[in-house]
């Protein structure tokens, strides 16, 4: 593995996708979740990553948030200072696993480009109104 999955958010979430991600890939990966449920603030949040990412100043490290501009976002978008640390927003279930799933020959910037445009092309909205008009366009895929 070329990075480390770090992912943190509000309240549960980012513990949820941990846990999705071993129903999906079993337990053999190397993702940690911390979520405001857990820990009280963003700092220690902030702290709790600080400790991870001075384990190894080698590796890579992607850190993956729920909201832009929230607090926790706040907290960990100053870490990517660093030469070896992106951070992403928008945290999805898609976006991790493709990260997760990537092949470590592709490099990590060339990795998050394609997680961003997967994860673009995968949100969509649909209703009967919508369904009716797309099946009247016969090149449009609807699922």
């Amino acid at each position: 593995m070329t990075h480390k999955l770090i992912l943190a958010s509000h309240g549960s979430l980012a513990e949820g996708m941990v846990s999705a991600i071993d129903m999906i890939l079993g337990t053999n990966h190397d993702v940690q979740g911390f979520g405001l449920d857990t820990y009280e603030t963003p700092d220690e949040i902030g702290a709790k990553v600080q400790s991870i990412l001075a384990e190894d100043p080698r590796m890579t490290y992607i850190l993956i948030t729920d909201i832009k501009g929230g607090s926790v976002y706040n907290e960990l978008v100053k870490f990517c200072v660093e030469e070896n640390v992106y951070v992403l927003t928008g945290m999805n279930l898609s976006m991790c696993l493709e990260l997760q799933l990537m092949s470590a020959e592709i490099n990590v910037a060339e990795k998050l480009d394609n997680v961003l445009q997967t994860s673009r092309q995968g949100i969509d909205v649909f209703s009967k109104v919508i369904i009716s008009e797309k099946k009247q366009l016969e090149d449009e895929e609807l699922w």
